[in-house]
């Protein structure tokens, strides 16, 4: 079995939705600059959003009832945060750093 190698190539056979190389396109210029900076996790976000649709982290559906508990955990941030931004104070920010 020939192994897929992660090429320039390999992108150019994927529909937009799937190719990596447009996941930033229409990002905010400020979201992308607190991404960068590391105000923003990325990897926490699209874990969120995982969890949103009842999905564990292969995307193979769990079920609402088995994903909320963990969705709910990092939904209630502090005052001066939304859980994703990186408040050091934050029980949220404490939460999804385990």
């Amino acid at each position: 079995m020939k192994k897929k190698t992660n090429n320039s190539n390999d992108s150019c056979h994927l529909p937009d939705d799937e190719n990596p190389k447009f996941l930033f396109s229409t990002t905010n210029t400020k979201l992308l600059c607190e991404i960068v900076t590391g105000k923003i996790d990325p990897k926490k976000l699209a874990q969120n959003e995982l969890w949103a649709r009842g999905l564990n982290n292969s995307g193979i559906w769990i079920g609402f009832q088995r994903t909320s508990k963990k969705a709910k955990d990092i939904s209630d941030p502090c005052d001066d945060c939304d859980g994703i931004l990186q408040c050091k104070d934050c029980h949220v920010f404490n939460k999804l750093h385990e």
